[in-house]
């Protein structure tokens, strides 16, 4: 190790070579040992996608995008829900050279707008929702040339069908261009918490380096086969982080298109799920919903979290509730091509870790004042750089060098800091935490404490202006039973440091603003709180 800087383990000799080939060639080159495996379940229709029928399918897409211009250096955008189109159409993109941009398809017509006119696809695969959306942007923005509806038939000439496509593939065959030089094969957009979406490029080499690390986690880590069951996104990283374990490592994906609670429960009970894959906010539903009691879930193994902040009571909930031989959680950003440390390889267990470093990665934890590199426990901004880095914000230069440094940090905007093991832990985001009196709070500690309160069914916690004080935190709580603010105020002030109490109060709630995923929008909360004032 550096002198304060925590490098990644040395990469184990049967490690696959790095070479120079497309994210294309690679998945084509993973999925050769498992053509026949199941790669994609509908939840609710039963129906199949073999990973033999994904790369025929998938061929037959990137046929017809290279005869209508498709290559690399154009951008090709997908606004779907989950469905078992999603994984054909993104590799059909791959296989021509294009980019393939992943919207959020429940975008606003001002974020839709927005995100148009950043990434200006030439042509987007679209379903019904969008395609009515997309009559009411801006004709600045609608730069695409051709429309692919997976929905409804086409309404003009520029509008084309994918099932039309698949059924009528004409004589063009894919033509797979030749590797040449890293270019941007995937962007995904910065979850717009702190202001609108960014767009961020995940180069080729980046992937490939990702789905071989992937394949060998996969040997260490697994011995039998897998079905995974999640609700993440597709358009979002960690989709597409389980969407390539699964292509790598010939798992089988139950694709659930939006959450609801006995859907869930059951399809894990009707497919005999052994992994999950979710966010803080399920994790709570499996610490504390009563329905999870109706269900055989004993099929369960494996429970890996991400996206965002989880609290050490929460797992630990899980764990003994589901009686999980193994708990995955890690850390990363989309800027870091989704993951960049894990506790995938490690043999012990230790509360509250994100895991160290994956391979090529290098980490450091920085003084929020001074600047300088700190040493172990001791918390500051947690700063990455390695093989997993973007290539940078597209057609933002500007945010690009506010968020990577000449020297090749990326500078994460969270609060952490890494022990003698070189496990990282995450402590909160540097623009959410509260100054109160010159002390910094963190909410995300607060709201740990309020969910292990038996009657709180879901937290948060934000910064209100003081005049004394600066800050103060308040807290906002949905019930699961019979609570008062004061019960809730004199149970955290048991619990923390003076300057740690809830000191602006509680607000109860129905339910905590939180993006898709699960991120809380705690602009939302403190925009309730100015409202009111």
């Amino acid at each position: 190790m550096e002198e304060k800087i925590v490098e990644s383990p040395t990469l184990p000799s049967d490690f696959l070579k790095i070479e120079k080939i497309s994210i294309y060639q690679r998945i084509l080159k993973g999925c050769e040992e498992h053509l026949d495996s199941v790669i994609m379940i509908d939840a609710v229709s039963g129906e199949e996608l073999s990973v033999r029928t994904l790369l025929s399918r998938s061929k037959i897409i990137a046929a017809k995008l290279q005869a209508l211009g498709c290559k690399q250096g154009r951008v090709v955008g997908i606004m779907c829900e989950n469905r078992l189109e999603y994984l054909v159409i993104l590799l059909a993109i791959l296989g021509t050279g294009a980019t393939a941009v992943c919207f959020n398809y429940l975008y606003s017509t001002g974020e839709l707008e927005h995100t148009l006119s950043i990434t200006k696809p030439y042509i987007v695969f679209v379903n019904s929702h969008v395609s009515e959306q997309l009559r009411r942007i801006k004709p600045s923005c609608a730069t695409f040339k051709f429309v692919i509806q997976l929905d409804s038939q086409p309404a003009d000439s520029s509008s084309l069908s994918y099932n039309d496509i698949l059924k009528n593939p004409g004589k063009s065959e894919l033509i797979v261009p030749e590797f040449v030089s890293d270019y941007p094969a995937i962007i995904l957009f910065s979850s717009g918490s702190t202001g609108l979406p960014k767009g961020v490029m995940m180069s080729n080499g980046s992937l490939v380096f990702l789905t071989s690390y992937l394949s060998l986690s996969h040997l260490v880590s697994q011995s039998s086969k897998q079905i995974l069951l999640s609700v993440i996104p597709l358009f979002h990283g960690y989709g597409i982080l389980i969407s390539l374990q699964a292509l790598m490592s010939g798992y089988t994906m139950i694709v659930v298109k939006k959450f609801n609670g006995d859907l869930f429960l059951s399809s894990i009970e009707r497919y005999k799920v052994t992994s999950l894959s979710l966010v803080p906010p399920l994790m709570n539903f499996f610490a504390k919903h009563p329905l999870v009691d109706n269900y055989d879930l004993s099929s369960l193994e494996t429970v890996s979290c991400g996206a965002a902040p989880l609290s050490a009571s929460v797992e630990k909930a899980v764990k003994e509730r589901l009686k999980l031989k193994k708990f995955i959680t890690g850390y990363g950003m989309t800027e870091t091509t989704m993951v960049c440390t894990s506790t995938v390889l490690n043999d012990y267990y230790k509360a509250g870790t994100v895991g160290k470093l994956l391979f090529g990665m290098k980490g450091k934890v920085v003084d929020l004042e001074t600047g300088e590199a700190l040493g172990p426990n001791k918390e500051g901004e947690l700063w990455f750089k390695g093989s997993l880095l973007m290539m940078g914000y597209y057609g933002n230069e500007k945010e690009t060098n506010n968020t990577i440094d000449k020297d090749g940090w990326l500078h994460t905007g969270d609060v952490g800091y890494y022990d003698e093991d070189g496990d990282f832990f995450i402590v909160d985001r540097i623009k959410d935490l509260i100054k109160y009196k010159g002390f910094q709070v963190a909410p995300a500690e607060l709201e740990a404490l309020l969910l292990q309160h038996p009657a709180i069914a879901d937290a948060a916690v934000v910064g209100i202006p003081d005049e004394v004080a600066g800050e103060v935190p308040k807290g906002f709580v949905v019930k699961k039973g019979q609570i008062t603010e004061k019960e809730i105020l004199d149970y955290i002030s048991e619990k923390v440091a003076p300057h740690m109490k809830i000191r602006g109060g509680i607000t109860f709630v129905d339910e905590i603003p939180r993006n898709t995923n699960g991120k809380i929008l705690r602009r939302v909360l403190r925009a309730s709180v100015k409202a009111k004032l």
